[in-house]
């Protein structure tokens, strides 16, 4: 413990914004503390951050946090793993290399962790305390750390962190509601230790803890705040520069509005941000982290420009790329994020991080879906209504069985056609019947030609909205106007590079309205199924056995409304893909057999459609 305090005294400055921006939830020491039985690195190994070294931010924090967790709870080879993780994004962060170091003692690999604590002591990134204390561990026999009574004497703060995604009040056992006295003398700790009146903030956590024994963020601000406290009548500390104290200032709001967040308030969080933005009292956060900070709080324009800021100084490391792109994303930057995520996957492939198959194919897909402009969709559908969920398949339904195809182009106008998960697009298509199980006519007298435009407006839920204009070509089509809307989800239809078979599943519902002629028109299914890649036959190809339930209705039969259900299957083959971009396009095989639940015979029998979406 002395040697900490010794160390932290040198750096006031650094040692007060690890306190002020803190992770509440992932405090180290306390969180051992509250076990009572995990082990974890001693506090001579968990020191501030040092002079010249960047904060952990973003997933390296994450990661690095993972790693003290699985220390703590003596999961070594979890530790040993993530902090290797950690410290390949992070190589100039010392005490990662400590834990590294630690972790691989504790696991019974001295002689590793020797090694490994020798490299890390020559490493000229590191800080020279960082150095010294690796060379220390390399020169003695590694040995696990004591347990935490026997290694802590008072509370110490963990690694400065970033803002990250707040989970919901209800995650965290012991959360207090914002009108318990508890969480009211917590609030005024908080405000108390952003004006820096540690005194004030130590009595209030103190009654917070008193109130709600069972809170460990109560109890890890009250660690911090005594902490802040002893540090605060140094003098050192007390002829602190300005510059150091606005930068203390911004990190405490931040942590402020990290731990809003938590409790559920993110009305009050955004205000705070706002407010502390337009103050200009966030100028002396580093750019990356106000761009974690920003994307919490919901400035999306604001977290966009902050990672530019962090990437142009050089400050983007590992993973944090993927943050950044998916701030421009947000933020409507499309070619921005594009290529953010193309250094992101380049990243990958040179080592610097790893990430499991499927996150990476996830990266590929967003690429495929920020970059596609012009699309092109045909299919031959065999029934009385259609077998495949999209927007795109002929919506009328027929009391007999015909055989029909269509076929659309659309456009995606750049600026407004993707705009963070929400869609706009111009199509033009036709459908012609082919066959007709009752006589009727065929062939290009039936071709229906329409134009018109779609729009998904909300980014999080698949609803549909489309207004087209029909158009005469062959003389049995007709001049209509017609108003469509479709809402589905789905779960497991994209393709799976990381196991061999996976469950999938999806709904759609859609209705339709042709305003002159007055046809109300609905249709649906829901599938459940399995799917399998074929890699025996080609990694691309997938087969997915079903069952599903498909109810119609259309005003113009006498019957209106049929329910059929049955099972099937559909094979479909991805293609059009490279190292940046996920399968773009793929060809589609579908057979179903229903049998009648309800209404006539439209219900029952078999459907079927191949399709092609390029």
């Amino acid at each position: 413990m002395r040697k900490f305090s010794q160390r932290a005294v040198g750096r006031p400055y650094r040692l007060a914004l690890a306190l002020a921006f803190l992770n509440l939830s992932t405090a180290m020491p306390v969180w051992a503390q509250d076990q009572g039985s995990s082990q974890m690195p001693a506090a001579e190994e968990q020191p501030a951050q040092a002079q010249g070294e960047l904060p952990l931010s973003g997933p390296a924090y994450r990661i690095a946090t993972e790693a003290y967790n699985a220390f703590a709870r003596r999961d070594y080879e979890t530790a040993i793993t993530q902090a290797r993780e950690a410290i390949r994004q992070r190589p100039d962060v010392g005490r990662l290399r400590v834990l590294l170091a630690e972790a691989l003692a504790a696991s019974g690999k001295r002689d590793e962790a020797r090694t490994e604590a020798r490299q890390a002591a020559n490493d000229p990134r590191l800080s020279s305390a960082a150095r010294a204390q690796l060379s220390t561990l390399a020169a003695a026999e590694p040995a696990p750390a004591a347990p935490p009574a026997a290694q802590v004497s008072e509370p110490q703060p963990a690694p400065p962190p970033v803002a990250s995604p707040a989970a919901p009040p209800a995650a965290k056992a012991g959360t207090s509601t914002q009108s318990s006295p508890a969480y009211q003398a917590a609030d005024a700790a908080y405000r108390a230790y952003a004006r820096r009146s540690y005194n004030l903030a130590v009595t209030k956590a103190r009654e917070a803890v008193k109130l709600s024994p069972g809170n460990k963020a109560y109890r890890t601000l009250l660690a911090n705040s005594l902490a802040a406290q002893k540090l605060a009548r140094k003098p050192a500390v007390q002829a602190q520069a300005p510059v150091d104290q606005a930068a203390s200032s911004a990190y405490a709001i931040a942590a402020r509005i990290t731990q809003l967040n938590k409790e559920g308030r993110r009305q009050d969080a955004r205000r705070l941000f706002a407010e502390a933005r337009d103050a200009g009292n966030l100028k002396a956060l580093k750019p990356a982290d106000l761009g974690y900070l920003a994307t919490q709080a919901g400035d999306n324009e604001m977290a966009y420009e902050a990672f530019q800021q962090a990437k142009r100084a050089g400050e983007l490391h590992g993973t944090q790329l993927i943050d950044a792109a998916y701030a421009a994303r947000r933020a409507f930057h499309n070619e921005e994020a594009v290529a953010l995520l193309h250094e992101a996957i380049d990243a990958e492939e040179r080592g610097d991080f790893s990430l499991p198959p499927q996150r990476l194919f996830g990266l590929r897909r967003e690429v495929a879906d920020l970059t596609r402009e012009f699309g092109f969709n045909s299919t031959l559908s065999y029934g009385s209504s259609g077998v495949s969920s999209g927007s795109f398949r002929p919506l009328d339904s027929s009391a007999g069985k015909i055989l029909q195809h269509g076929s659309e182009v659309y456009w995606r106008p750049r600026g407004i056609g993707y705009r963070d998960g929400a869609i706009f697009e111009l199509f033009a298509r036709q459908f012609t019947t082919l066959n007709d199980s009752r006589d009727g006519p065929t062939g290009f007298p039936t071709m229906q030609g329409s134009v018109g435009a779609r729009w998904k407006p909300f980014a999080r839920y698949n609803l549909v909205l489309e207004a087209s204009k029909l158009f005469k070509i062959g003389e049995h089509s007709r001049n209509d106007t017609l108003l469509r809307a479709a809402f589905g989800d789905s779960f497991g239809t994209d393709l799976r590079v990381d196991v061999p078979s996976w469950w999938t599943g999806q709904y759609y519902a859609e209705i339709g309205r042709y305003m002159e002629s007055g046809q109300n028109i609905a249709n649906g299914e829901a599938r459940i199924g399995r799917s399998y890649r074929m890699d025996g036959i080609d990694k691309n190809l997938v087969v997915t056995p079903f069952l599903a339930v498909a109810p119609s209705y259309d005003s113009d039969l006498d019957k209106q409304f049929a329910l059929g259900a049955g099972p099937g299957i559909n094979a479909r083959y991805w293609f059009r893909e490279d190292k940046y971009t996920a399968p773009r396009s793929y060809v589609d095989f579908t057979v179903q057999y229903r049998a009648k639940l309800s209404g006539d015979d439209r219900a029952k029998g078999f459907f079927g459609a191949i399709s092609v979406a390029y």
